[in-house]
């Protein structure tokens, strides 16, 4: 079954015959994807001609996809296993058709304390400030962070700007004694390790064991 297919079954609940069909058809169209439809707000959906029913419909599609994919987890997992890490990474970024830069706070045994979403950008680029990063990890009064981001096109691989901002940031972090365990990209599926695949080993604190 194509994406096409797929978005016209989730609108018959809410059309009638070949309209969900059509619909589809329009939206693929007009935004390039299943997941750019789904991603989207309810603006546009409401202007290329959906109802608000079918536009709320539509955005619930990924919140609980994402909540599923949390509810297999512990509710406070255990962040020093990398199995554990890429599941939730990727439960993370459910959705996601814009960069996004999550902060993932750990207590001193390496167990979630929450994660947030210190800046979102375009497709290809994220402003985020070092005293904004700042901020929001001393609010949550973690031991130590992991730092993710996904990059929305699709490549699994960081870019030198990437390891350069993230030495910034870790020796800001290093001056109020909050370890950076790694930095963890999200890309098309994949999970890449900044720790294990850039050999920056001056940047990270070792995890315990």
């Amino acid at each position: 079954m194509n994406e096409q297919d797929l978005l016209a079954n989730l609108l018959y609940a809410t059309s009638y015959g070949r309209q969900g069909e059509e619909m589809a058809h329009r939206l693929i169209r007009h935004f390039g994807s299943l997941k750019h439809v789904l991603g989207s707000d309810k603006a546009a959906l409401t202007r290329l001609g959906l109802s608000e029913a079918q536009a709320a419909l539509l955005l619930a599609v990924h919140p609980v996809a994402q909540r599923c994919a949390l509810a297999e987890l512990d509710s406070s997992p255990d962040l020093s296993d990398p199995r554990t890490l890429r599941e939730y990474v990727r439960a993370l970024f459910i959705g996601a058709c814009n960069e996004r830069f999550i902060v993932i706070s750990l207590d001193r045994k390496g167990r979630l304390m929450d994660a947030r979403t210190v800046s979102e950008g375009t497709m290809r680029e994220i402003p985020l400030l070092p005293r904004t990063l700042l901020s929001c990890v001393m609010r949550s009064d973690a031991a130590s962070v992991i730092f993710t981001h996904n990059h929305p096109g699709g490549q699994a691989r960081f870019s030198s700007a990437d390891i350069r901002s993230t030495r910034i940031f870790a020796n800001y972090l290093r001056s109020t004694g909050i370890a950076l365990w790694d930095h963890v990209l999200y890309a098309d599926g994949e999970i890449v390790s900044m720790r294990q695949t850039c050999r920056v080993p001056e940047i990270f604190a070792e995890p315990p064991r």
